[in-house]
This record gives structure tokens, sequence and C-alpha cells, in this order.
């Protein structure tokens, strides 16, 4: 680990009590000494202003994180709306919030983020779990991934972040991919 790290790590969490947000101080530490470079100092600045609130919002919309490749991990938010977005507790202004303190992007306002490349095929994995997934009738088309992207910082907070996967939130983003032409490919016989 870098010198210049360890000592704005400890100047950054001295004055931290609270013992949740001692934990993920603890959490980034053992991050950082498995594999030096996981947590730039940027992170450490923002984790320093992080609240609990903060803390357990972004909690919560990590467990709509999803593996897409071509994007890395991502908070699958289609609609704000859906029911199992309330139900998490989250709404339009927690969202903005998580903007403005530098951990994700969001516009709903947008027509939604998707793959660039247009695709027949796709594995999208939620909590380990892989989805193989094909285009309706084999024609190429966009993977829309929703509103919502980690910044760099959320990135690599996603990964000690501590949420769990939830199976309704599971069966509901690829049932939003089913509506938007995508159908889960039947699992192989062995």
């Amino acid at each position: 680990m870098s010198e210049d790290w360890t000592s704005r790590f400890f100047e950054e969490c001295q004055d931290i009590s609270d013992e949740q947000m001692q934990k993920i101080w603890a959490r980034m530490m053992a991050g950082e000494v498995a594999r030096p470079g996981s947590f730039s100092p940027r992170t450490l600045s923002v984790v320093r202003d992080l609240t609990k609130s903060d803390a357990s919002l972004f909690t919560k919309l990590c467990q709509f994180v999803w593996f897409i490749p071509g994007a890395a991990f991502v908070p699958v938010v289609h609609d704000i709306e859906m029911p199992q977005f309330a139900t998490q507790g989250l709404n339009f202004i927690n969202l903005v919030h998580l903007t403005s303190i530098g951990l994700i992007e969001f516009n709903n306002n947008m027509p939604g983020l998707a793959i660039r490349t247009l695709l027949t095929e796709m594995t999208a994995s939620y909590c380990g779990q892989a989805h193989q997934l094909k285009s309706v009738d084999g024609a190429p088309r966009r993977f829309g991934i929703g509103t919502t992207i980690f910044t760099a910082t959320g990135q690599e907070l996603f990964r000690i972040a501590g949420s769990e996967g939830d199976d309704e939130l599971r069966r509901a983003t690829l049932e939003r991919w089913k509506n938007t032409g995508w159908n889960e490919a039947e699992a192989q016989s062995a």
C-alpha cells in the first residue's frame, strides 16, 4: 500500500465515531490491503462526507446491480415507478441525492442507457447467477440498462456495499428485458 494513501486514509477517518460508518472504513482498508489501488483518494473524500442515511440509500440501490459485459456492474433501474423500487425505499429524490454526492449518474429524462453494439445474445448476471438472454426472432437490438450508472467512486464502493440480492428484483428486471425484446434462453441440459 502507498504511504500517501495510508496517511490520507487515517486523516480522513480519524473523527468517525459511528459504528456502521467505521465498518465501511474497515472494509475499505481491507480492500486496499488485499488489492492496492482499489480505492482512490477521491473515494476517501466522498466517504468522509457520507452519512449513515447516504450509505443506507447506496446499499439499497446496490440491490439493483447486474453484471453486464461491456458495462461492468450497473444498477439496472429502468423505471423508478416500478413497485420494487418503492419497496426498497428508493425514489426520484434519492437518486438525485446519490448523484449530488458523487456516487451515481442518474438522468430520468433520457430514453435510457444501452449497450451501443447491436446484439442478438447477452449474458447478464445478478448476484453471480447468469441469465442467457436472446433477442426475439434473432433480430439485432440494443440491450437497455436503464437510467443510472455508477461514477468511478460508486463503482469502487459497490464492491464493499454489502448488498444482498432480491429474487423479486431479479424477476422484475428479467420481465422488463422480456418486454423490450429479450427472452431468457432455456437452460441447456447436461
